[in-house]
């Protein structure tokens, strides 16, 4: 372990948007950041302003790429970066669910699964009873992309971040700055680390996971860490 190269990921989960404020399904549908989730996105850039980015991503979401703007727009120890989209990084797609609200979404789910509270099922569960019923109450003229099962989510998850791993390796980077979702980044630790998801403890917008790559393995060394945002904020006033 000593002679591998460490890359150190600092995965972000976007600021706050429209749809969050509105409790709104959120997935692939997209809204833009709010004044106070615009903010908290600059507190964590200045939180963050000392280190040096050899790399930049986020899914190609309008509300990714507008944290990842406004947190670099912070930095003073990058130079001359420049943000890289990767599509296989947005958040899980809901289908016909998508804009709707979250109860709604979650009164089909918890009579199927005869739960009293969402937080009772785990993600799979949770992910493929979505999907089973999208697909089942889909009308026949819908045209949008069909939702996604946990399989298909947690593989295009790994498969995009190996390759950004894999890169970073390739290129002797050290610290890159990914920035994602919240189910993305809960089915990203199960799928990566082995840490199981967890409803009841979901990353708040602008918190920052911890991650180490090897070149084999990532590993979670933090999780869910505000303290950027807070340091930000305060060297702000």
């Amino acid at each position: 372990m000593s002679d591998k190269q460490i890359v150190n990921i600092y995965l972000m989960r976007h600021g706050v948007t429209m749809l969050n404020t509105s409790n709104s399904v959120q997935g692939w549908a997209d809204s833009p950041l709010t004044p106070d989730g615009e903010r908290a996105s600059e507190y964590a850039g200045i939180g963050l302003k000392d280190i040096a980015f050899d790399a930049i991503y986020s899914s190609d979401s309008g509300r990714a790429m507008q944290t990842a703007q406004h947190v670099m727009s912070e930095n003073t120890s990058t130079v001359n970066w420049s943000l890289t989209t990767e599509k296989g990084l947005r958040e899980l797609c809901f289908g016909t669910f998508e804009g709707r609200s979250n109860e709604e979404l979650w009164e089909v789910l918890l009579a199927e699964a005869n739960h009293d509270e969402i937080n009772e099922m785990d993600m799979p569960t949770f992910v493929d009873a979505m999907s089973y019923h999208e697909t089942q109450l889909r009308p026949p003229h819908a045209n949008t992309w069909p939702s996604e099962s946990y399989s298909m989510f947690t593989k295009r998850l790994s498969n995009s971040f190996f390759k950004i791993g894999y890169k970073a390796v390739e290129n002797q980077h050290q610290n890159i700055l990914v920035v994602s979702h919240g189910l993305s980044i809960q089915a990203t630790l199960e799928t990566l680390t082995d840490v199981p998801a967890d409803f009841n403890n979901m990353a708040v917008n602008n918190s920052i996971t911890h991650l180490t790559f090897d070149g084999t393995q990532f590993h979670l060394n933090r999780y869910n860490d505000v303290s950027y945002i807070e340091r930000g904020r305060s060297l702000f006033e």
